[in-house]
């Protein structure tokens, strides 16, 4: 399975997590940028305050290939308006992630791009 993705994300932990997560499920994934989306497309978008949602709406991305993650809990309703794939908490980034990592297994399984 080959995946484009966007890892918008501040903290560089963060994203080693994600890459690291990725490889370790099989997911062959390209770097891309909001200038170049291609499906299958996955953002990983990193949400600190709520001018990041309007950040993010204004890059027109496709609906549901968005993973938002979040450090408030209050957010992942303002979040259901960009219609995301998925949530990944920062304080169970782990956990989370692994979850997420099913999920596009599961959503991206026929897909041999």
């Amino acid at each position: 399975m080959n995946i484009n993705i966007i890892i918008d994300i501040q903290d560089q932990q963060i994203k080693e997590c994600i890459e690291s997560h990725l490889q370790q499920a099989f997911i062959r994934f390209k770097q891309t940028t909001y200038q170049h989306i291609q499906k299958p497309i996955i953002i990983f978008k990193e949400i600190k305050e709520e001018k990041d949602f309007i950040d993010f709406k204004n890059k027109q991305c496709p609906q549901h290939t968005c993973i938002f993650i979040i450090d408030k809990s209050d957010y992942a309703f303002l979040a259901l308006g960009q219609y995301p794939l998925s949530f990944i908490r920062k304080q169970h980034l782990t956990e989370d992630l692994q979850r997420v990592i099913e999920l596009i297994l599961d959503v991206y399984a026929n897909i041999n791009v």
